[in-house]
């Protein structure tokens, strides 16, 4: 049997890995997700699932474990987004940013 190549993590500073097939033969529109940080789940971040050209509802938040649970609720291309705010002290910033997003077509 071949290895699921959707539950790769690829060992970026922020990261958002599906913890099931976004093409599974279900299409089913709840995706889960795990937003990771430096490797460890973080708790508290904003999930954003777009669909090219439509606006969406609020977006869930991760859990403690870094779990959320986005909604893909129609065909076509959709942008799931997380963006992670760190406090930098050093070189006179304050905060630095880190982005991570997943793409994919229903």
């Amino acid at each position: 049997m071949a290895p699921a190549v959707f539950d790769h993590r690829f060992g970026l500073p922020l990261e958002i890995a599906p913890l099931k097939d976004p093409y599974g033969p279900d299409n089913d529109p709840e995706l889960p997700v795990e937003v990771l940080f430096q490797g460890q789940p973080v708790d508290g971040i904003k999930v954003f699932a777009i669909r090219q050209g439509i606006s969406r509802p609020p977006s869930p938040v991760t859990t403690r474990d870094g779990k959320a649970v986005v909604l893909l609720d129609g065909p076509g291309k959709w942008l799931i987004k997380a963006v992670h705010m760190v406090e930098y002290p050093r070189a006179g910033a304050e905060w630095v940013s880190y982005w991570a997003s997943l793409t994919l077509e229903r």
